[in-house]
């Protein structure tokens, strides 16, 4: 936990439930997001894959590997997979 948030990431953010959750998460004053996670789309700008959020974060999806994720130092990882993926 840095600076009294809890640092969180969000794996296969690319969909309508990882979307949500990022609005979510982008608004909770008790997080800080630090990655969110797309094999189609690493790379990219979160806000162009959820217009919603442009303004709200600079992040860019990374590929969504458990050494990635990891790097990140999470304190908290949100799943939003498809159904029956993991």
């Amino acid at each position: 936990m840095a600076g009294g948030k809890y640092r969180a990431c969000v794996v296969g953010a690319s969909g309508i439930t990882g979307g949500e959750l990022l609005r979510l998460l982008l608004n909770h004053p008790g997080i800080e997001l630090v990655c969110a996670t797309s094999r189609e789309f690493k790379g990219e700008y979160v806000f162009r894959v959820h217009p919603n959020l442009r303004g709200k974060t600079n992040l860019t999806f990374t590929d969504s590997t458990i050494d990635n994720v990891l790097k990140k130092e999470a304190d908290l990882v949100f799943l939003a997979l498809p159904h029956a993926e993991c």
